[in-house]
């Protein structure tokens, strides 16, 4: 218990971040561990902001490093940004009695800090994929008589294949002065769709890189670079669907 500080928070430091179940979703998948929160759609969906405190989800801030980086469409959509989850260090979960620092918001503020280098150099790979079949979770029932199914159609959406390779390294470029710390991530995934042919795909690559210096005693900075290339394929948001 802080007794300097009236705030309710949740912090999720570098060794519980490794050992903690997730799908390794840096905002959303954690901020719903934190007490206080609660989810407002299924897992994996597009509006993927928690309700904090029985807060309404567009209540919510997201940052990485500090910078706000909610999704400009509105903090239901969550965050702008994704994260390599191998280069994070801690997440903070803030709600009640938070500081002036983290702005103007009435839900919680899901604070993502990234790692630094150090004079060591250190660095890691590992590759992550899904196992095994998806749940049958296929309907005949659409609520209308005149919409139905052959109960021999397949109409369970299942992953045909989900994985993601990522690499990270650090170290000193001026000792005891100047670190660095880079990583990266490839993601990949095809999932097979009732009722369509073409399996749904979804292609992304994370590149970060993060500069932290220290010219004064106490006084740190650090400058970050963040590039992301997402690309997606047969996908639809409605009743048609174009093939080409």
């Amino acid at each position: 218990v802080d007794t300097r500080s009236s705030t309710i928070s949740t912090t999720f430091n570098e060794k519980l971040l490794d050992v903690m179940p997730t799908s390794r979703e840096s905002f959303y998948d954690l901020a719903l561990t934190a007490p206080g929160m609660s989810s407002v759609g299924a897992d994996g969906s597009w509006l993927p902001s928690p309700s904090a405190y029985g807060s309404a989800a567009n209540e919510n801030v997201f940052l990485v490093n500090g910078v706000n980086a909610t999704n400009p469409r509105g903090a239901p959509w969550g965050s702008l940004v994704q994260v390599n989850y191998d280069t994070v260090q801690e997440v903070k979960v803030l709600s009640l009695g938070t500081e002036a620092e983290y702005g103007s918001f009435s839900g919680a503020a899901v604070d993502v800090l990234t790692k630094s280098g150090s004079n060591d150099f250190h660095g890691g790979a590992a590759y992550y994929t899904q196992l095994g079949d998806a749940g049958d979770n296929a309907t005949l029932f659409f609520g209308e008589e005149w919409l139905y199914a052959d109960p021999a159609d397949d109409l369970t959406t299942s992953p045909d294949s989900n994985w993601e390779a990522t690499a990270t390294l650090g170290g000193p470029i001026v000792r005891d002065a100047l670190w660095f710390y880079a990583g990266y991530s490839h993601r990949d995934s095809e999932t097979d769709t009732p009722l369509w042919i073409p399996l749904e795909t979804y292609q992304s690559d994370l590149y970060d890189l993060k500069l932290t210096g220290e010219f004064a005693t106490s006084q740190r900075v650090w400058l970050g670079l963040h590039m992301e290339d997402n690309k997606s394929g047969n996908t639809t948001w409605g009743p048609t669907w174009d093939p080409t």
